[in-house]
């Protein structure tokens, strides 16, 4: 199923969004080391995809979407990382690194949703 220029932007605004309301979490909860964050996400990937598989086997439209939202989620948090990272190794972010980065998430995102279109399709 291939989404519509129109459709695909409305995702990339979400996703957008989706980046900057993690930004501003990041801001605001500071506390936590960038080791363990990335711990935390790492295993909220893993607990994510096994999630996903086992409502595509049973093809569970909810449980699904909420499986690929919270993947979608972790990515944004990690790119958060990324960028947080980058300003404190250099004080600062490119411009056209950040635009490369958030190239990379949606391109992502697109493919992990074609993924699930896929996989659903063939289930179903």
């Amino acid at each position: 199923m291939k989404l519509s220029d129109e459709a695909a932007a409305q995702q990339q605004k979400q996703w957008a969004a989706q980046f900057k309301k993690v930004a501003y979490q990041k801001q605001r909860r500071q506390t936590v080391s960038p080791q363990r964050m990335q711990a935390s996400l790492a295993q909220m990937v893993r607990t994510a995809k096994v999630q996903l598989r086992e409502a595509l086997k049973k093809n569970n439209a909810d449980h699904i979407q909420q499986s690929v939202k919270t993947l979608i989620g972790a990515r944004a948090q990690q790119l958060g990382l990324r960028v947080r990272h980058e300003k404190e190794l250099l004080g600062r972010i490119d411009q056209d690194t950040l635009a490369e980065w958030m190239h990379e998430y949606y391109q992502e995102c697109t493919r992990l949703i074609h993924a699930v279109e896929q996989l659903k399709t063939d289930n179903g």
